[in-house]
């Protein structure tokens, strides 16, 4: 699932999955606190729900909900002298991962607004970080999506970026997910004694009727009288495995912020969204992508394409100097924070 020497995720799905039942634990310590501070396990609060009126779970969820959405919350709290890091980083996983969450379920719900508000703090987030091409690249599509883009291209954008091959109501998924599937596909059917040949017509011939296998071996199986287990899928339930998360936020009364607690054996975890607005605040970064930019826009391919229209370099520059003078309106940098 992890390889521990490039820090980077194997398997994705089983990543995923497990990133999914740790964060729906620390929901629910977080819940605990708000509404029963003095439960010690996930029985005694599940107990105490059930006296609370409708209106009062709902008061409980807006409350958390306002809370985690301050992303300011954990600079001011690092910002005082008695702090409690262990509840500090709580309250960062909780953020970072129901940004993310909210990202994954607006994709597929379709919902490309929802979208592109994550793709803002996406951007921000990678500012900071060593993963400078999603620094660059994700600041330049929000710049491109918000200032840059004609509102024909915007829309253009906007109802291609999702595709639903199912058809089912929450069945939307990134065109780069469906290319990943795409291309585990291809590899699955490439032998180790691959030839010339054999390469060309798995490229040319098979890979273009990648999306009605499933279709064709299902026909065929149903034709056959053959059950194929492949077709069916179940999703395990994550329940006790997050009883077992929460039972320990609530032993070591995570949710709740203690100055007192022993902080030694502790780490801080970094503030992506503090420390990206700092690095964006620097200019740098903006910079670096108007000089890209540029150079793109000077390079040979643009410069025989002006000749070929009848076009001067000096127009070209002056649409370089448009196209990065966008990077430069505050107002653009401003709305990176919104």
């Amino acid at each position: 699932m992890w390889n521990s020497q490039k820090q980077s995720v194997k398997d994705f799905r089983a990543a995923h999955d497990f990133f999914d039942i740790v964060l729906d634990a620390y929901i629910i310590s977080a819940m605990a606190a708000y509404q029963c501070p003095h439960a010690e396990d996930i029985r005694s609060f599940a107990q105490e729900l059930q006296k609370f009126r409708q209106d009062e779970l709902q008061t409980m969820i807006t409350k958390v909900s306002v809370y985690l959405s301050d992303f300011n919350k954990v600079g001011e709290l690092r910002s005082v002298e008695n702090r409690d890091p262990v509840h500090e980083n709580l309250v960062l996983f909780l953020q970072h991962g129901l940004v993310w969450r909210n990202a994954l379920l607006a994709m597929c719900q379709g919902d490309i607004g929802r979208v592109e508000n994550s793709l803002t703090y996406f951007a921000i987030w990678f500012q900071a970080t060593e993963k400078h091409n999603y620094a660059s690249e994700t600041l330049r599509l929000i710049a491109s999506i918000k200032k840059i883009w004609s509102p024909e291209f915007r829309k253009f954008w906007e109802e291609n970026s999702l595709v639903n091959l199912s058809g089912k109501k929450e069945g939307f998924i990134a065109c780069d997910m469906l290319n990943e599937y795409v291309v585990r596909e291809v590899k699955s059917m490439m032998p180790p004694n691959l030839t010339p040949t054999g390469d060309e017509f798995l490229r040319e011939t098979l890979s273009p009727v990648i999306m009605i296998f499933k279709n064709l071996r299902k026909r065929v199986s149903e034709q056959l009288g053959v059950y194929n287990q492949d077709f069916h899928s179940s999703t395990v339930n994550p329940w006790k495995d997050i009883e077992v998360i929460v039972n320990q936020l609530l032993k070591e009364r995570v949710a709740w912020m203690d100055v007192d607690r022993v902080k030694e054996n502790y780490t801080q975890v970094a503030d992506l969204f503090t420390n990206g607005m700092l690095e964006l605040s620097k200019g740098e970064g903006i910079e670096k992508l108007k000089a890209k930019i540029m150079d793109e826009r000077s390079g040979d391919d643009y410069a025989e394409r002006d000749l070929e229209e009848g076009e001067g370099q000096d127009d070209d520059d002056e649409d370089v100097d448009i196209f990065a003078g966008y990077l430069d309106d505050p107002d653009w940098a401003a709305s990176m924070s919104e």
